[in-house]
């Protein structure tokens, strides 16, 4: 039982490691298709170890990371304060790990990741009809 403890322990300090270079990226504006891509990896793989590990809302909050991500044809149309907003509550959720208390305000922090989410792919989907239409109309 120790080993795994201490097992999970490692895991959690190094996937905050990798989440934090990630986010300092988006931070610093270094944000392209190529981080997108990294993003998304990371999010999937973060998915099925967080499941393994018992950090449920961690694996949900990757999950809709990633659903938000595909929902675009083209990584670098993403925006990137959408990411950051990811970002952060993943960042969020590994740091609260351990303590395992915050299921309350993860659930709320979900909620409204997926409200932003879908308000910001409603708006991408708005933006391309518009410009089809205007295409059209040339």
């Amino acid at each position: 039982m120790e080993a795994t403890l201490l097992d999970r322990e490692v895991w959690l300090a190094s996937e905050i490691k990798r989440l934090q270079r990630i986010s300092n990226r988006i931070l610093h504006g270094i944000v392209d298709g190529a981080l997108v891509d990294d993003l998304f990896a990371f999010a999937h793989e973060l998915r099925g170890s967080a499941e393994h590990l018992g950090v449920g809302e961690l694996a949900s909050i990757c999950e809709m990371l990633c659903a938000f991500i595909d929902g675009f044809d083209e990584p670098e149309c993403v925006p990137p304060h959408i990411l950051r907003v990811f970002v952060d509550a993943a960042l969020y959720s590994l740091q609260r790990a351990p303590a395992l208390g915050s299921q309350e305000a993860l659930r709320r922090a979900c909620g409204a990741l997926n409200r932003a989410s879908d308000a910001t792919r409603e708006r991408a989907r708005a933006n391309a009809s518009g410009k089809e239409s205007k295409r059209q109309g040339s």
